[in-house]
């Protein structure tokens, strides 16, 4: 493969046929406006530009090589449970792929640079505030250890777009992924019965991101691919319910094969503990609430099987089993990785997961879930249970909760006393600690390293997107700097540690691209 100047390229271009992409170029921006630009990924990813330079490729002017196409994706999705046979990149370009320091590949993609051939009605425009919610979202969730997609950079159009709020000032955002293939890429395929551009995608993902099963040419290697998948989409949910995450759109179109989180639309970190808690305005039934993303989660995973049925061998009704069985295991994989996530978090394990590279945080080791083979499993379901219960009665802060009630129950205090299941959980929580022979300083030391101070919090980020429109970044950049280092309490920066008041509690979110 020859590499490009600034090591840019497109492979897709070299591996599928135009069913699976189309050939686009970026509207025209009058005076494109650098706000936010990630100078440490951007050195990760080798990038050299002139000033100049950067603005123009950054909005979409100017690509790095007059040879590459930009193309925007086919895909297509199930949406709140409905199949929608085509969506696609209705307002995102793909510039080209890089290969990282790292030496693994990225793909690079502009967002909100103008119509493309899937923007089905709409102008293919961002407004400024989603795409600063993006990238001080991804970056938070980088830095709280969790798969995703991450942003370069944040430009300010120079134009302005019609959404809800109004006229807006418009955005474009730069998103590095690991690959841009989804569950719903499949699915459009397999609606149209193109198995062998099925085939080629399989093979794609199986190259860019399980690339130890190249050499398996058994005819179990589709199955192994789907159950890995399985488990990477398993840790990333069960990543964002450990630091009370609610994405908003778990739709098969969001749900990326690489295990990386995607789309930041009408995400939001919950503040109050409630299990039924939902942010997004579009989300009227609660599909997609915090506590419903386990069952979202298979319903999603169930549709994955769906499109691996073509590309295994055998009788259908026996490939039908074989990936129903994998997704029954799955569920038992999800508990004790939802178990070990809060054990951390109430200080009682403490071990790091390897991490496979420094840019997207993905994780496919999953040997740490071994931890907890040997435990109670009823006496861990009781602890967990008794914790958010007692979390939902009391209307209590999530992220808060667990640095300071843990904390302060082995310092005497005597606040919550009272409370049946306060007294239920620490009980509990004292048998693991003798179990495991844990002094109440290394679990102190333990739940300060696993539970952050810094979320970027609802009504955080709506402040900073509010002072963007203003023209004024001050509280954006402190955000940033905070974000980058959320399990250490700084005082200066307590402000962003303090839930809201109730005046300013979020209580709906909005796409708002």
């Amino acid at each position: 493969m020859t590499r490009m100047s600034h090591s840019l390229f497109n492979r897709y271009t070299d591996l599928f046929d135009k069913s699976f992409y189309s050939f686009e170029t970026a509207a025209k921006f009058q005076n494109p406006e650098i706000i936010l630009y990630n100078k440490k990924l951007s050195e990760y990813l080798n990038f050299n530009f002139t000033k100049l330079d950067l603005k123009k490729f950054l909005s979409g002017k100017a690509n790095l090589d007059s040879k590459i196409t930009s193309i925007s994706f086919a895909y297509a999705g199930h949406q709140f449970g409905h199949f929608v046979p085509k969506l696609g990149d209705g307002r995102a370009l793909l510039l080209g792929q890089v290969q990282g320091y790292d030496n693994k590949f990225y793909d690079l993609q502009l967002k909100g640079s103008g119509p493309t051939h899937f923007s089905r009605g709409g102008d293919g425009y961002s407004a400024l505030g989603p795409t600063i919610r993006e990238y001080v979202v991804s970056e938070a969730m980088y830095f709280l250890g969790i798969p995703t997609t991450r942003t370069l950079s944040v430009v300010k159009s120079g134009e302005t777009v019609f959404r809800q709020e109004g006229e807006v000032f418009g955005g474009i955002s730069s998103r590095l992924a690991s690959s841009h293939i989804r569950i719903g890429t499949l699915e459009y395929f397999l609606n149209l019965q193109d198995y062998n551009c099925l085939h080629q995608i399989i093979n794609f993902v199986i190259e860019r991101h399980y690339p130890h099963l190249l050499e398996d040419k058994t005819s179990d290697k589709f199955y192994k691919l789907f159950s890995e998948i399985c488990d990477r989409l398993c840790y990333l949910v069960s990543k964002w319910m450990s630091v009370g995450f609610i994405h908003g759109v778990m739709n098969t179109d969001n749900m990326l094969l690489s295990g990386e989180t995607i789309d930041y639309g009408p995400c939001a970190f919950m503040d109050n503990f409630n299990f039924n808690q939902v942010f997004s305005f579009i989300d009227k039934k609660g599909r997609y609430a915090y506590g419903n993303q386990p069952q979202i989660l298979f319903w999603n995973l169930s549709r994955l099987a769906d499109c691996f049925i073509p590309l295994c061998d055998g009788k259908s009704e026996e490939i039908i089993e074989k990936l129903n069985e994998i997704i029954k295991s799955k569920t038992v994989f999800f508990e004790k990785l939802w178990y070990t996530e809060n054990l951390k978090k109430f200080g009682l394990l403490d071990f790091e997961q390897k991490k496979d590279n420094k840019i997207t945080n993905t994780v496919s080791d999953f040997s740490f879930v071994n931890q907890i083979e040997k435990l109670d499993i009823n006496e861990v379901t009781d602890l967990i249970s008794s914790w958010f219960t007692f979390l939902q009665k009391n209307k209590l802060d999530f992220t808060e909760s667990f640095r300071e009630i843990v904390i302060n129950f082995y310092q005497n205090t005597k606040k919550y006393n009272e409370d049946e299941l306060y007294t239920q959980f620490f009980q509990l929580h004292r048998n693991f600690t003798r179990e495991f022979n844990l002094s109440a300083d290394v679990v102190k030391e333990n739940v300060l390293k696993n539970n952050p101070v810094y979320i970027p919090r609802n009504h955080l980020v709506e402040n900073v997107i509010k002072q963007a429109y203003e023209g004024s970044y001050p509280d954006l950049f402190e955000l940033l700097e905070v974000i980058e280092s959320p399990f250490i309490d700084r005082q200066k920066f307590s402000k962003f540690a303090l839930p809201p008041t109730e005046h300013e509690k979020i209580k709906n979110t909005f796409c708002g691209t």
